[in-house]
């Protein structure tokens, strides 16, 4: 169940703690049209209350890193949070937004600090999620009864290398490593030459199949999950990704960086990983 107030489903995969009646494709496809018909599963931007009383929850645990407790409506974004998360942070304009803010504030901002009567914002961090970001928990092992839970990024302690995220259903803050997020980004479907008609579509990540390498990806004006490897999908600008899988440079691997730009032609991101160096990456050395 995804909270108070009504009956979910439930439909789990291969990561650790992940549990539930196992789902075809086709089930799940049929699953997602009736309840999102062409929404945008994570396309909402966030704000107000996080109760919502008398609404029908669902849970969903796709492979261990996919969101539970949604309530219905065409916005399956904007209807998995409620209109927004506990303190009404504002996601301007889609994945992990913000619009500026001070310390506990409702907007979603990251956090500054005064010094001398002015204010000062903290400097730009290029290999942290931004406050705001839709996750959910994937591969925990204290806690594999967490796994599937979603919820937003807070903050990002860099001394521990650890993320806060604050779960949607519960209001319970946990401190969580890099690896344990799935980040809930745009995307654009590219270079699938099997189904051609799939490229240039929008869609949402909705879950990480790990054994598989794969995403699990809702396709919006199709109705329709996909299965499809990092190569074939390009996540949206200002996604931080972790850096997998170099060869030429395996000491750049596990680092993450923001992507700028994507080049078609070259089929490589421009990703930032500091404020002075920029990699030109592989879709599939980029991954959420």
């Amino acid at each position: 169940f995804g909270g108070a107030g009504g009956p979910g489903f439930h439909f789990g995969g291969g990561a650790p703690g992940g549990s539930g009646m196992h789902m075809s494709s086709e089930e799940a496809d049929l699953l997602f049209s009736h309840i999102f018909g062409n929404g945008d599963p994570f396309g909402g931007s966030f704000g107000g209350s996080r109760r919502r009383s008398g609404n029908p929850h669902m849970s969903f645990n796709m492979g261990g890193g996919g969101p539970r407790g949604s309530g219905m409506g065409m916005d399956p974004l904007s209807m998995m949070f409620g209109g927004g998360m506990p303190g009404g942070s504002m996601g301007g304009g889609g994945m992990g937004g913000s619009m500026g803010g001070f310390p506990g504030g409702s907007m979603g901002g990251m956090p500054g600090s005064f010094s001398n009567g002015s204010f000062r914002q903290p400097a730009k961090r290029y290999n942290a999620i931004p406050a705001g970001t839709v996750v959910s928990l994937k591969g925990l092992v204290s806690k594999p009864e967490r796994n599937g839970d979603r919820g937003e990024v807070v903050d990002y302690d860099p001394a521990s290398g650890r993320y806060t995220v604050l779960l949607e259903d519960e209001g319970e803050h946990l401190r969580v490593k890099p690896t344990n997020i799935l980040q809930h980004v745009h995307v654009t479907l590219h270079g699938i030459e099997a189904r051609p008609e799939l490229n240039g579509r929008r869609g949402t990540v909705m879950a990480w199949n790990g054994s598989k390498e794969r995403y699990n990806i809702y396709v919006m004006d199709m109705s329709k999950v996909v299965s499809l490897k990092p190569a074939n999908v390009v996540l949206e600008n200002e996604t931080v990704g972790h850096i997998i899988g170099l060869q030429s440079k395996p000491e750049l691997n596990g680092n993450w960086g923001t992507i700028k730009s994507f080049d078609r032609q070259a089929g490589r991101y421009e990703v930032q990983v500091s404020r002075d160096q920029i990699l030109r990456l592989k879709l599939e050395n980029v991954v959420v």
